[in-house]
């Protein structure tokens, strides 16, 4: 869902009534626990009819799509220019991205990172093309 997405409302008020409208702000914090996303839809109104603390139900039309998420704090940022640092190996090496769209702590990015590669999230300002590094991760087993 995005901006514009079209919206399907109803209220109980207005029993068999249907309400088109679009999304007009979604709002980048989900509530953890529930997972909810709170957007606002708009709606016309130049009747009047619908007013404040009216209950609404609303069905948004889209598509699922994938998406590649990385930390945010994957991102360097430089001049307008979003790089990525990845692991090859034990050394680290810039990838160019564009980012999308933030889910929480994570953003879309578009570019040459493959799912599931390793990207550098602490100390990446300070690191150049190349450089040997050694994984630190909770994920990472000494077996």
């Amino acid at each position: 869902i995005k901006v514009g997405s079209l919206a399907r409302v109803t209220f109980d008020a207005f029993k068999g009534d249907v309400f088109k409208g679009q999304v007009s702000v979604i709002i980048p914090a989900a509530a953890e626990k529930s997972r909810n996303l709170p957007l606002e839809v708009s709606l016309p109104n130049s009747d009047g009819r619908i007013k404040a603390g009216l209950l609404a139900r609303v069905s948004l039309s889209g598509s699922p799509r994938q998406a590649r998420l990385i930390p945010k704090d994957a991102l360097v940022l430089n001049k307008g220019k979003a790089t990525v640092f990845v692991i090859r190996g034990k050394a680290v090496f810039p990838v160019p991205v564009r980012t999308g769209e933030a889910h929480g702590q994570l953003i879309e990015i578009f570019g040459q990172i493959k799912p599931g590669q390793m990207v550098v999230v602490q100390g990446n300002e300070r690191l150049w093309p190349g450089q040997k590094v050694t994984i630190v991760s909770p994920q990472t087993s000494q077996d």
